[in-house]
Formats: structure tokens, C-alpha cells, sequence
């Protein structure tokens, strides 16, 4: 990958999730009866509530540790000195 390509997906990996829990939160303050999580479930199921926030969850703590992980490996990558070298950091 090019130095301006990891250099993007880095920043939009840490300035994505900032930038949707500010609108999150701007929207749930705004709109009185906003909430994202059960906006568009079935009120028929009472179930599906609990198992959507359930399922949310556990999608924002698996995507938060691999992007970490994901994260942690490139920059490891960038501060070895042979990469640092190579990318024409040093």
C-alpha cells in the first residue's frame, strides 16, 4: 500500500468513530424520542429490542479490537527502522 493510502485509512480509523458518536449523541439531544438503536426495530417483537442492543455491542467491541489490533500491526510496521528507511521517514 502507498504511504498517502495507510495515512488515510489510519486517520478515518480514528477520526470515524469519534465523528459518529458526536452525531449520535448531537441527534439524541436534539430529538426528543431519537434513538438510534431502536429506531427502524418491530414493536411487534419485544424481544428484538434487547437482541439488537445485545447484537450492537458485541459489533462495536469486535470492531474496536481488530481495528486496535489492525492498528497496532501497522504501526509496528512504520516504526521499524527498516520501513521508517524505506518510507523516508528517517
Amino acid at each position: 500500500m502507498k504511504k498517502k493510502t495507510l495515512k488515510l485509512f489510519i486517520i478515518a480509523g480514528i477520526i470515524g468513530p469519534i465523528l459518529y458518536f458526536l452525531l449520535l449523541t448531537i441527534l439524541g439531544l436534539l430529538w426528543q424520542d431519537y434513538n438510534p438503536i431502536t429506531t427502524g426495530m418491530s414493536k411487534g417483537r419485544p424481544y428484538a429490542v434487547g437482541l439488537g442492543r445485545f447484537l450492537i455491542i458485541w459489533m462495536m467491541i469486535f470492531t474496536f479490537l481488530s481495528g486496535t489490533i489492525i492498528g497496532a500491526i501497522i504501526w509496528k510496521r512504520f516504526s521499524h527502522p527498516v520501513a521508517q528507511k524505506y518510507l523516508n521517514y528517517v
